[in-house]
């Protein structure tokens, strides 16, 4: 595994988008035990990890800031809570009006590799954010997730034109 310069993002694996949650995403719930695996080759490579949560407005539909959906999924809180970063966003791109971009340069990071909720939303504007540009961007679809498996494979199709593909094996075996 190459991880020099390389970051784990991992996007919005909130409450909400899975079972009982407001916007329960297709697969979350399976996928959580790879990912927890991912977080722990992730650590002991001293990769960097970084937690993105979204947080909507009163009005918002979901992840109402200081409600139980807005946390951190139930299995993942307790490892996400202790990362060093956490970012919230009130965006599907998760650079935009916050401080990932500074973070990411000021950890010399190079290469990002993005898991997360809603695949044809936040991972897909993250992954071709403008703000992102100086970054290689590589979407590990095996720990993505959309509100159908279509909607999934559809958008991780339009990325692989402009982003680098691959699976969490790819990276972590």
């Amino acid at each position: 595994m190459h991880t020099k310069n390389t970051a784990l993002l991992l996007i919005d694996f909130q409450n909400d988008y899975f079972e009982g949650g407001k916007y329960p995403q297709h697969g979350a719930d399976s996928l959580l035990p790879r990912l927890r695996q991912v977080i722990s080759a992730a650590k002991a490579a001293q990769m960097p990890i970084i937690a993105i949560r979204h947080l909507g407005s009163a009005a918002a539909p979901f992840f109402n800031e200081g409600s139980a959906g807005a946390q951190f999924h139930l299995e993942l809180h307790p490892e996400l809570q202790e990362l060093s970063w956490v970012v919230d966003k009130r965006h599907a791109d998760s650079f935009r009006n916050t401080q990932l971009a500074d973070l990411l340069q000021k950890l010399k990071v190079s290469r990002l590799l993005l898991a997360g909720m809603m695949t044809q939303n936040c991972i897909t504007h993250t992954a071709l954010s403008p703000w992102g540009t100086r970054l290689e961007m590589v979407v590990l679809e095996d720990l993505c997730a959309a509100p159908d498996p279509l909607v999934h494979a559809i958008a991780i199709r339009a990325l692989a034109d402009r982003v680098t593909v691959s699976s969490s094996q790819d990276w972590f075996a």
